[in-house]
């Protein structure tokens, strides 16, 4: 699939379900107030988001280029793009935002993206009482705020 494409699953779906129904942020008509992304910018090392294993491929975020980073939206403008589409996603209020080229072989590879990550209780089985912490990842296009994806790691 090309840079711009759209990875359209179930399981994508269900993360940015789980996610909004896990985390409650503060949101208005006009966006969210979720901290942390007053701080956000572009990575100045490779984030390895989840490494290469047997079944799945690696998920990277690296350093854009300057030039690129200046044409994308601010992290709040781009989750609030993708919330006028979503409205009923909630950020959660420990959101961070990190700018990068995202790649996720095949589907991606380096596209401008803010990765939105935060930790909550994990909705993956097992996890019988309930204790057990998951990393939530939201990738949204840097340059319109259109989701790429969303992962789930425990």
């Amino acid at each position: 699939m090309g840079t711009g494409g759209r990875r359209s699953i179930t399981a994508g779906a269900a993360v940015v379900v789980a996610l909004a129904a896990l985390v409650a942020g503060t949101v208005t008509a006009h966006g969210t107030t979720a901290t942390g992304l007053e701080n956000s910018g572009p990575v100045t090392d490779t984030v390895l988001v989840r490494p290469a294993t047997g079944e799945a491929e690696a998920i990277v975020l690296a350093p854009p280029s300057a030039q690129a980073a200046a044409s994308a939206l601010s992290a709040s403008d781009a989750l609030r793009s993708y919330q006028s589409a979503n409205p009923d996603f909630r950020a959660p209020p420990d959101l961070n935002a990190q700018l990068g080229l995202y790649t996720a072989e095949p589907r991606y590879d380096q596209v401008l993206a803010w990765a939105y990550s935060s930790t909550d209780t994990c909705v993956l089985a097992p996890n019988p009482e309930g204790g057990k912490l998951c990393a939530y990842w939201l990738l949204l296009d840097a340059r319109t705020g259109a989701m790429l994806e969303s992962i789930i790691l425990p």
